[in-house]
């Protein structure tokens, strides 16, 4: 019931985050609205502002790629930042801006279960292998072990034989006796 309840916690936390976000970008971007997007060359890249905010104390972290890891970091007070579009030419239309800022949001949070899921495949797969060795260990040990039983196992004709030479000893030492008690 403990890691089902704090699971569960955690899907209702992020859950509200989603709906939270989701409102907060529509009363931003209503369905008439037109949204106006300057290229200006004055707008800075998300790279640029997260060493800007790291620089200040912040804490965002930038990928091998340059890309921002965890962009909700970067969002402040409800403001969705709306990625620049890939041509000049095409201009997103209100719908679909609405549209990009609830899918960064809901990227987020997948981006985040995502990242528990690799952590949970990661943490079992190191246990099987943990198992496995250990199996493999064990194996090897039972191995060890029976083969040297094997090799200190005395065959018959090697009983049979010893048995044979103290018994031979055995007569020479009551002769031996016999002759000394005959000779006093």
């Amino acid at each position: 019931l403990g890691m089902q309840g704090f699971y569960r916690s955690m899907m209702e936390l992020e859950g509200r985050k989603h709906k939270e976000l989701e409102e907060a970008a529509a009363q931003i971007v209503k369905p008439g609205d037109a949204v106006p997007i300057d290229s200006a060359p004055q707008e800075r890249s998300e790279v640029e502002l997260a060493k800007e905010l790291n620089a200040k104390g912040g804490n965002i972290i930038i990928n091998d790629e340059g890309q921002v890891a965890d962009k909700r970091q970067l969002l402040s007070a409800g403001l969705n930042v709306v990625p620049k579009p890939k041509s000049a030419s095409t201009a997103p239309s209100a719908a679909s801006a609405r549209t990009s800022g609830s899918q960064q949001a809901y990227q987020g949070v997948s981006s985040s279960k995502q990242a528990m899921r690799e952590r949970q495949t990661r943490l079992l797969e190191a246990q099987l292998e943990q198992a496995t060795k250990r199996a493999a260990d064990d194996e090897e040990e039972e191995r060890r072990r029976v083969e040297h039983a094997a090799k200190s196992r005395k065959t018959e004709s090697d009983i049979s034989g010893a048995k044979e030479r103290y018994l031979q000893r055995k007569r020479e030492a009551a002769a031996a006796a016999a002759a000394a008690k005959g000779a006093s």
